[in-house]
């Protein structure tokens, strides 16, 4: 097994199945100051010479989140059954 790598058993599965164990990844403290400063180096990119971003993407945006995405979804949703239409989510 790699270094910092872990699988944790999960209670109440078969020992001999892959989908029995939980990955973790236990960075030091070197790791964890790289991914912070690739994920601030990323954020920058984007935000400002990075491509022209959909308004849809949520994903490595500043001031965006899941719950944005969430509520947009809820709303479009909202929106469609109002309007007596069907509406479907994947």
């Amino acid at each position: 097994m790699e270094r910092g790598k872990v699988l944790l058993k999960k209670e109440d599965r078969a020992t001999d199945s892959p989908s029995a164990y939980r990955p973790i990844c236990l960075l030091d403290e070197i790791g964890k100051l790289f991914e912070r400063i690739v994920a601030i180096r990323l954020n920058e990119h984007l935000s400002c010479d990075g491509p022209d971003l959909a308004d849809s993407q949520y994903r490595f945006r500043r001031e965006r989140s899941t719950v944005d995405a969430i509520t947009r979804v809820r709303s479009l949703l909202e929106q469609a059954i109002s309007q007596g239409g069907i509406a479907l989510a994947i």
